[in-house]
């Protein structure tokens, strides 16, 4: 039986090991936020003050956002949760971001798996607000995760209107990734990485880290309180029913919910660069741009969250069952 000093001595070896892994990654530095306005076709940083519509197409690209969860299995650190998050810059073509890049948001989508060998099936399975859950064994979560992804990548292929030809290119997002990608290369039997071309068909080419972006806007001069991921997505501002009035935002810690708010704050960042590091006060300037959007009162805030615990109540029975799929 491992106690929990073994199990806190075991994470922070796995943290050592994935940080010494990432040192090792063939990619010249993380992507910066003038590499990422490129990507989704937006202007150079300060060119202009408000980005409200896209001044070229964007790059034909696959962004990809992950998140995971372990738990320590017999003194070993085991991935039990993954979320994968995934933008085709396709998809957002002659589309404007909208406030707080909203819209573009509304373009994603999200999976969320769960291992059966977890010892929480049931609050792993209820706890996801951008997918259902896909509860099964790790051989065919794997299986599972390299379908859907290798789908994304090579859907029929038209590059008619996209800048540029040849292979689709893949941007991989994390918030402090490295040790999620680490832990998803390494856990056994999930054995998965993303920097490989098993998963895409092509290697990945560039890396965004948002930890790594917030750490620039802070010493650009932005008053960011945090850069956990729950109280940094709700100060930039994203969609009012998934705040909380702690200043945090719901169903942090779940891979899944983790993953969607990884894209949702380097979309924010991408399209209020300018403003978010002038300092200005965003949650004013977000109940601002909510005005065409009609702010959701108290009442239905309540109404949307007690409505999606019931639903998630309702995976309980999955808990036990076979692969289930969005």
């Amino acid at each position: 039986m491992v106690n929990a000093k073994n199990a806190q001595v075991a994470l922070r070896l796995a943290k050592w090991k994935a940080k010494s892994w990432a040192s090792s990654i063939e990619i010249s530095d993380y992507g910066t936020i003038e590499d990422l306005r490129k990507v989704l076709g937006l202007p150079p940083p300060y060119a202009s003050h408000r980005v409200s519509n896209t001044s070229a197409l964007p790059e034909d690209a696959l962004i990809v956002s992950f998140d995971t969860e372990s738990e320590i299995h017999g003194g070993r650190d085991l991935v039990v949760e993954i979320g994968v998050t995934v933008l085709d810059t396709r998809d957002i073509i002659d589309t404007a971001p909208g406030p707080f890049a909203l819209d573009w948001s509304a373009k994603t989508k999200t999976l969320h798996y769960v291992v059966d060998t977890t010892h929480r099936p049931r609050s792993r399975t209820r706890s996801c607000y951008f997918s259902d859950d896909i509860f099964a064994d790790v051989s065919s979560v794997r299986s599972h995760l390299l379908g859907e992804l290798q789908k994304l990548a090579d859907p029929p292929y038209d590059t008619s209107q996209m800048v540029g030809y040849g292979p689709r290119k893949v941007v991989l997002v994390g918030h402090s990734g490295w040790y999620d990608l680490d832990r998803m290369r390494t856990s056994p039997g999930l054995e998965l990485d993303l920097f490989g071309r098993e998963a895409f068909l092509s290697k990945p080419t560039t890396v965004f880290d948002t930890w790594v972006l917030t750490d620039t806007a802070i010493r650009q001069g932005a008053a960011i309180p945090s850069a956990k991921l729950g109280r940094l997505v709700a100060w930039l501002g994203i969609d009012q029913k998934y705040r909380q009035d702690n200043g945090s935002s719901i169903g942090c810690h779940n891979a899944g919910n983790d993953s969607a708010y990884t894209m949702m704050a380097l979309l924010i960042y991408a399209v209020r660069w300018e403003t978010i590091t002038f300092g200005k006060p965003v949650l004013l300037s977000f109940q601002d741009a909510e005005k065409w959007r009609a702010l959701r009162s108290a009442s239905e805030l309540t109404a949307f969250r007690q409505n999606n615990a019931m639903a998630r109540m309702a995976n309980e029975s999955r808990a036990g069952s076979p692969i289930t799929t969005p």
